[in-house]
């Protein structure tokens, strides 16, 4: 199954003029970030609190939906949360945000009003530049509805196998939609 994604984002990277569709690139949607770790943000155990992780993964999905959907998107499910390791008070920590799968809601029901869907991953890992380290600390999968789309959704190919292991395990909203 991941060749089979693969393949799409092959035509279109290698014959852009010549692909058949209107997909994106995953890599194309990705937004990055760092931040510091401050002592004012630990738990009992000295390490960063989980809650204050969750909200700066939320806030950079936010920000990939936002910029990708066209419109302010509404927050429907915080799908997984993976705490791998903790992270340490001081900590460079850095964010990245993928686009992993866009729905549309399937042809039947488009004149009742539904949201697409962006699927949307984050990593942490903390970075030691000193070090030339970078370890992934927590990953986690939102998933937005884009209410008031000013365009159509469009449905985004995985380059690499990596990214196409993200968008297989994402979990469709519509069972049958036109997705990527």
């Amino acid at each position: 199954r991941v060749d089979a994604l693969l393949q799409a984002s092959r035509a279109l990277r290698d014959f852009p003029g010549q692909f058949q569709g209107d997909a994106i690139e995953m890599s194309r949607t990705s937004l990055k970030a760092a931040q510091m770790c401050h002592p004012q943000e630990r738990n009992t155990a000295g390490h960063v609190f989980g809650g204050v992780l969750i909200r700066r993964a939320m806030e950079i999905a936010f920000a990939t939906a936002f910029t990708y959907g066209g419109t302010e998107p509404r927050l429907v499910a915080l799908e997984r949360v993976d705490f791998l390791k903790p992270v340490h008070v001081g900590a460079l920590l850095a964010f990245s945000s993928i686009v992993t799968l866009t729905e549309t809601p399937p042809e039947t029901t488009q004149s009742v009003s539904q949201p697409g869907y962006v699927h949307v991953y984050v990593s942490a890992r903390t970075w030691k530049p000193q070090n030339l380290e970078s370890t992934l600390n927590n990953d986690f999968r939102f998933v937005f509805a884009i209410d008031k789309a000013p365009r159509p959704l469009k449905p985004v190919v995985p380059s690499l196998r990596s990214e196409a292991e993200l968008q297989l395990f994402a979990r469709p909203r519509y069972p049958d939609s036109s997705s990527s």
